[in-house]
């Protein structure tokens, strides 16, 4: 044994580098083939011929990966890396087993070495433009998959799938349906392209179409949480409320852990008034121990929500001791002492966050709420500030403005918050094809009630004693719907072209003659109902419309039902109150600059409230 090794080390180099070579493509074969024992012994004697092989390491890495141990698969990659370092595809594997380790900055690092040395690279393209999908980086992202379109070939299926997920972003899913049906003509059985299709035409209001794509989906192999989850979701806004739950279930028990699932089954049961409505979450729990921190934190979040706040703070400890690094389980329970009257701890838990994130627009605002309620609105203003600074056009930072100028500063307030200039109130004309305002609002009441398929309200909305629908109301394809949705365009066009200019005021200074709506919905309330009071985060001008009112509401003297502007959340002190009243009535437009504070008064009558909500935002074409 000792002469055969003192001959092997006497073999000259270029033989040695021949023989492991051919070891690996020896081990290559075997690993195509699942031998995966006996190629990774290939590959071990090919390192012993040729050590820091980069071939063998990587492809030591990808066995390793497939085993599930990352820890190893990335330590191989490295080392093949430190041998050759412009291996593109290795760069790429490495991105790969970075991701699904959960580090998505290494991740993305990784990818970006892999372009650095091959910028035609499809792969990386395609892997690419995934991570900054999902880290929210749609530009950049469009880039890489106008790249990929560009080079078109093998791949085009896979990223025209891209473009539709980027063009549903931007709420152009007419277009994004486009793209998924080139690319189903180009690889017509690619399960996943038909779920995406399901998921395009949901929000597209063509629900029983979505429902036909998503079983030509699961034809094809296509059975996980996440398209359970959808065919769940497409259920419910069918009205078919039994096979919506059952779908949300099986997505639970096909993924325990999977929080969009989990949350929703949750939410989906608070609005049916189950009782258990948290059971399945709290069962995933307790099955898992305390090895999912993600879970833990969504439960908090709906214990939050639910009212709940010292659920909430116990589900938040649980979760920031399972994953210490995440900054916002911190800052939550920050939030929920300084709520459950431990306002000292509270605020000193999220400014030792903000210290460690002083750039984080959420951690700035986050406290600068809790400073707010606790009175001390000096030092809000600072924090409100510094959120403005990182997001100038958020919503809720302008919403926190106005009341630390309310309390320090009137001139400004009253450039923020001019109502008699911002807030305006429209009786509608009945539209054409209507010969009145009743027989429309009779027509246009059954189109929203047909939607109202809960028993009580969202969990985490404002309204109380009510339901709200589900989807943008205004995708649906209901003629009184889009009757409106026509003549609330003409009002909101002269109201912007009315309104006065001025660039450096946070609603005036994005005005634009273009728009488009980005939610809207009908809520109906019941005895007692009322709106919680709030503002609206994701809009820039908001609308209300009355489809229909009960009596109560038309007597001026006790305000029942009526809209009030000016006094924010219950928690914030009681200096600021209300600075306006709108009485509803049938056919009654209300447009207002979105981060303005308004709720309802409650009312008592056995006849419903129903009305139109909107946010709307400024568009570039």
């Amino acid at each position: 044994m000792e002469k055969g090794f003192h001959a092997f080390n006497q073999a000259s180099p270029r033989k040695r580098l021949e023989e492991s070579q051919a070891l690996i493509e020896e081990g290559f074969k075997l690993q195509q083939q699942g031998h995966f024992e006996s190629a990774s012994a290939r590959f071990e004697a090919a390192l012993v011929l040729s050590p820091g092989h980069p071939t063998a390491l990587q492809l030591l890495g990808l066995i390793a990966k497939h085993q599930g141990d990352l820890a190893r698969a990335r330590s191989l990659m490295q080392r093949s890396l430190q041998t050759n370092p412009k291996q593109a595809h290795v760069w790429n594997n490495l991105s790969n087993i970075y991701l699904e380790s959960g580090d998505v900055t290494a991740s993305l690092h990784a990818i970006d070495e892999a372009l650095r040395h091959d910028q035609t690279y499809l792969d990386a393209r395609l892997n690419r433009a995934r991570l900054r999908i999902r880290l929210g980086q749609y530009a950049l992202a469009q880039h890489d998959v106008a790249f990929g379109l560009e080079q078109a070939g093998v791949e085009a299926p896979k990223f025209l799938q891209l473009q539709a997920q980027l063009l549903n972003h931007e709420d152009r899913s007419t277009e994004a349906l486009c793209c998924l049906d080139k690319a189903l003509a180009l690889s017509a059985h690619d399960g996943l392209l038909h779920h995406d299709r399901a998921v395009t035409l949901h929000r597209l209001g063509r629900y029983n179409e979505a429902l036909e794509a998503h079983d030509g989906a699961r034809r094809l192999g296509v059975h996980h949480a996440l398209s359970e989850y959808n065919i769940a979701n497409t259920y419910q806004a069918l009205g078919k409320l039994e096979q919506a739950q059952s779908a949300y279930v099986r997505a639970c028990e096909l993924d325990p852990t999977n929080v969009l699932a989990q949350v929703d089954l949750a939410r989906f049961r608070w609005r049916q008034a189950d009782s258990s409505w948290d059971a399945t979450i709290v069962s995933a729990l307790s099955k898992a121990g305390r090895s999912n921190a993600n879970l833990h934190g969504a439960y908090g979040q709906l214990l939050w929500a639910s009212g709940n706040i010292l659920g909430a703070l116990n589900a938040w400890r649980c979760a920031a001791s399972l994953d210490a690094g995440n900054a916002h389980w911190r800052d939550a329970i920050g939030r929920a002492m300084v709520r459950a009257g431990d306002v000292k701890q509270g605020l000193q838990k999220q400014q030792a966050v903000l210290d460690q994130d002083p750039s984080n627009p959420v951690f700035q605002a986050s406290l600068a709420t809790s400073l707010l309620i606790a009175g001390d609105i000096q030092a809000a203003n600072h924090h409100v500030q510094k959120t403005r600074d990182l997001l100038p056009e958020d919503q809720y930072a302008w919403a926190l403005q106005e009341l630390c100028w309310r309390a320090l500063d009137e001139g400004k307030h009253r450039w923020l918050c001019d109502l008699d200039r911002l807030l305006h109130v429209y009786d509608l004309h009945p539209p054409g094809g209507w010969k009145d305002l009743e027989s429309f609002h009779r027509d246009l009441a059954a189109e929203l009630i047909s939607l109202h398929h809960d028993s009580r309200e969202p969990l985490d909305q404002t309204l109380r004693q009510g339901t709200q629908t589900i989807d943008n109301l205004f995708d649906k394809p209901l003629p009184c719907v889009k009757a409106l949705e026509h003549e609330s365009r003409k009002i909101i066009e002269q109201f912007l072209l009315d309104l006065p200019d001025d660039k450096a005021h946070p609603f005036l200074g994005r005005k634009n003659r273009h728009f488009r709506f980005k939610t809207s919905w009908s809520n109906r309330l019941f005895w007692d109902g009322f709106h919680t009071n709030h503002v609206h985060p994701a809009g820039w001008l908001s609308l209300v419309y009355y489809v229909e009112v009960p009596d109560v509401c038309l007597e001026p003297t006790g305000k029942q039902g009526w809209l009030q502007f000016g006094r924010p959340e219950a928690a914030m002190p009681s200096i600021f109150q209300t600075l306006k009243e709108v009485q509803p009535r049938v056919g009654r437009l209300v447009l207002f600059p979105s981060y303005f504070w308004h709720g309802t008064y409650p009312f008592q009558a056995n006849t419903n409230r129903i009305a139109i909500s909107a946010d709307i935002v400024p568009a570039t074409t």
